[in-house]
C-alpha cells in the first residue's frame, strides 16, 4: 500500500511538472513569435531606409 502511494505521488508530481513545462513552453513559443515578428519588422524598415537612401543619392 505504501508503495502504491509513493507511485501515485510520483505520478502527480510528474503531471505537475509536465503542466509547468507545457505552460513555460507555450509562453516561450509566444515570446519567440514576437521576437521573430519584431526582427522581420526591423529588417523591413532597414530595407525601406536603404531604398530612401538610394533615392536621395540619385538626386
Amino acid at each position: 500500500m505504501k508503495v502504491n502511494l509513493n507511485i501515485e505521488e510520483a505520478l502527480r508530481g510528474f503531471l505537475e511538472e509536465t503542466r509547468e513545462e507545457r505552460d513555460y513552453s507555450s509562453a516561450h513559443a509566444a515570446a519567440m513569435k514576437k521576437v521573430v515578428k519584431s526582427t522581420q519588422d526591423l529588417i523591413r524598415n532597414i530595407e525601406k531606409v536603404k531604398e530612401v537612401d538610394l533615392t536621395f543619392r540619385k538626386e
